[in-house]
């Protein structure tokens, strides 16, 4: 995938945090993170979210009246009074700490891999200068040599052999 508005030479700190804002698995660190945080301030609340509504309807078997209608509603909200709370909150903390960690954790080992890709782009990019530099002093030898056969300096062994190093 090609990335737009990324210049074309990256310092260390920009390829990472390119890393960072491009790599699907900070996502879903950032979603476990989240979902941690959530789970621990669900944890906090005494009262539940979760009220429950229940309304009837029947008609009255003793009276005669087919109009009436017994009607029967009811309204549920749980109320957390044990101390189970103190657990779920104790457990929801240690999900969000862990996760925290992990995610800390799972940053630097990306931050290293980026180093570790930078270093080795910036180690072959040396090595093609080096082979590049190479080739036009072996073309300038090979040059130079043909120029002193041209007068009569150099035999042909001198001229092979440079023009081996060119090929090579």
């Amino acid at each position: 995938a090609r990335l737009e508005n990324v210049p074309s030479r990256l310092t260390l700190e920009q390829a990472q945090l390119e890393a960072r804002s491009h790599s699907p698995q900070v996502l879903e660190w950032n979603a476990m993170l989240q979902n941690a945080r959530t789970d621990l301030s669900e944890a906090k609340r005494r009262i539940r979210h979760d009220p429950s509504i229940y309304i009837m309807s029947k008609p009255p078997r003793l009276l005669n009246n087919e109009s009436d209608h017994l009607w029967d509603a009811s309204l549920s909200w749980q109320v957390d009074v044990s101390g189970s709370g103190k657990w779920r909150r104790g457990a929801a903390m240690d999900r969000e700490v862990q996760s925290e960690r992990l995610r800390a954790l799972q940053l630097e080992r990306l931050d290293e891999w980026v180093a570790r890709a930078f270093a080795d782009l910036a180690l072959n990019q040396r090595a093609l200068k080096r082979a590049e530099r190479l080739e036009i002093l072996a073309e300038q030898v090979f040059k130079d040599v043909q120029r002193q056969l041209g007068v009569g300096g150099a035999g042909g062994l001198e001229r092979d052999s440079a023009y081996f190093d060119l090929m090579a």
